[in-house]
């Protein structure tokens, strides 16, 4: 997949759709101060301004709206995390090479009148003098409703040198600690439990794991089990949203 900066980008092309594979995951930079405005859309202001959530939000409730066919009313979007995020583990993932400035992640899940789900996530890297850039890291992404509620978002990078292997950051408001596994025990039997703070941890997998059988598993305050999810969304989440179900893959 080509990474292409899109200059004066308007709205719509938030909705950038990668590769043959009609549910892209991204990244796409898109690069300008303020990205949309320009087909009479919300813009999502990459300088980080006082309202950045609203925008954000109104502009994928738009972006989804468009992109399925339907009025914006119809399109329930709600913001599941605005916040910062590790900038090594960003740096890893090869989505910026921020160095300064402020890195905000942006998800939402927004719900289509069908009842499925979708999820939009981007990474803003403001350079702190009213310029910034955004990626756009997953797009339209359709995820279970049934189990959408606690779900968390997670970053991959591959960090180099001695502690070279799989780095992630996952996203779990709600959550107390958090862990990565394999699909396969024996290929990995898992990272260490992390806490998270202000919803979010590091986890350091020390080896490259294939991210197609990547699990994130949240526990609560006393070591209960919350979820044990897929952490890339897999075809089969595609196939119910899809055929237009409100019931999905585990």
């Amino acid at each position: 997949m080509a990474v292409a900066p899109l200059q004066g980008a308007p709205t719509a092309l938030t909705r950038v759709r990668t590769s043959d594979d009609s549910f892209g995951f991204g990244p796409n930079p898109l690069t300008q101060p303020n990205v949309g405005a320009s087909d009479g859309g919300a813009s999502i202001c990459a300088d980080l301004c006082p309202d950045f959530v609203e925008r954000a939000t109104l502009a994928i409730r738009q972006g989804v709206a468009r992109q399925f066919g339907h009025p914006t009313e119809d399109i329930a979007t709600s913001v599941i995390y605005s916040g910062p995020v590790d900038a090594e583990v960003a740096r890893a993932s090869e989505i910026t090479d921020a160095a300064a400035g402020e890195l905000r992640l942006f998800v939402a899940h927004s719900r289509l009148p069908n009842g499925a789900m979708v999820r939009d996530a981007i990474l803003v890297h403001s350079g702190g003098d009213g310029n910034g850039g955004v990626v756009e890291l997953e797009n339209a992404t359709p995820i279970s409703a049934a189990n959408s509620q606690g779900r968390p978002y997670v970053l991959f990078g591959n960090a180099q040198g001695e502690d070279s292997g799989l780095i992630a950051e996952v996203i779990a408001p709600g959550a107390v600690t958090a862990q990565l596994k394999a699909e396969d025990p024996a290929s990995f039997p898992g990272s260490a439990k992390s806490p998270l703070v202000d919803g979010r941890a590091r986890l350091n997998v020390g080896k490259v794991l294939p991210l197609s059988g990547a699990r994130v598993v949240t526990f609560d305050a006393a070591g209960r089990e919350l979820g044990n999810w897929l952490a890339v969304p897999p075809a089969a989440e595609r196939a119910v949203f899809e055929a237009g179900e409100t019931e999905g893959a585990p």
